[in-house]
């Protein structure tokens, strides 16, 4: 009875959240859901802060909450962090899905000397971030990887943001690998950055709204909506409007599919009237 009752919060606090509903698609996601509801008994808006309270659980409030556990040499959470996005950004910017113990620890080997735990070795490191969240896993002998991509998109968006190297996300608006990248991002940053962020995309996308790589500019806008992104009411009207506009010009059917799904994340309502309008 408990169980059921606990998955009827979860369902109806689900059902609200259109941004996190679209992305509980698969079971591990919808397991990081469930964990987060469970914990706070509600959900966040947006996905970043989804995933930013994941990898508080996994990577600290299991141990001390859950388990409760005391670890006093183990890492800080600011340091585990840390340690997760500076791997992070480097495996999407090299285009890595894993790597060997030896090479992730010359990655965070040299942040070690700013870290709050006296005397850690970057082995060590690595071994209580695998033994004690799950994050990384050990996917064949000696060799690591994420346990789910959205926790590395996560991890490599907040590093690009809190570094203020938003032009690094733009050059990639049409690569697949950077695209949940660039939707976290967007909701990560402050409002002014936001505004700027999600004006370039439209900008990239040109005023035909045509082909692929312009429609992949055009969709991302319109997706980063269903974000908790921080634009005016204005930017949103702009950015809907083109994405109507971008229907009536698409060349090919995947950017016409890509478009209508970005105009049904962004606003169901602007979608349905779009197509009322267009069928009359």
């Amino acid at each position: 009875n408990e169980a059921l009752l606990e998955a009827e919060r979860l369902w109806e606090a689900l059902s609200r959240n259109e941004g996190l509903l679209r992305i509980a698609r698969t079971p591990l996601i919808l397991s990081l859901i469930t964990l987060v509801h469970k914990t706070r008994a509600d959900l966040p808006k947006g996905r970043a802060r989804l995933y930013r309270e994941c990898l508080e659980i996994l990577l600290e409030k299991w141990d001390m909450e859950d388990k409760r556990l005391r670890l006093p040499d183990a890492p800080s959470l600011k340091d585990k962090l840390l340690v997760l996005q500076h791997i992070a950004v480097a495996f999407l910017r090299d285009g890595m899905v894993e790597l060997d113990a030896a090479g992730l620890e010359k990655l965070f080997a040299p942040l070690l000397s700013t870290f709050s735990t006296p005397n850690l070795s970057a082995e060590r490191l690595l071994r209580h971030i695998t033994e004690r969240s799950g994050v990384l896993l050990e996917t064949r002998i000696g060799v690591y990887g994420f346990a789910h991509r959205a926790l590395a998109d996560y991890l490599a968006a907040s590093f690009l943001a809190e570094q203020g190297q938003d032009a690094e996300l733009l050059p990639h608006t049409a690569e697949e690998r950077w695209r949940e990248v660039i939707l976290i991002a967007a909701g990560l940053v402050v409002k002014g950055r936001a505004e700027t962020l999600i004006t370039a995309l439209l900008e990239r996308s040109g005023d035909a709204a045509a082909g692929a790589a312009m429609a992949a500019s055009l969709t991302l806008a319109g997706w980063s909506l269903a974000e908790d992104v921080q634009i005016s009411a204005r930017l949103r009207q702009r950015v809907k409007k083109r994405l109507a506009a971008g229907l009536e010009r698409a060349d090919d059917a995947s950017s016409f599919a890509a478009l209508a799904e970005a105009l049904l994340t962004a606003d169901s309502a602007a979608a349905s009237n779009w197509m009322c309008a267009t069928l009359t």
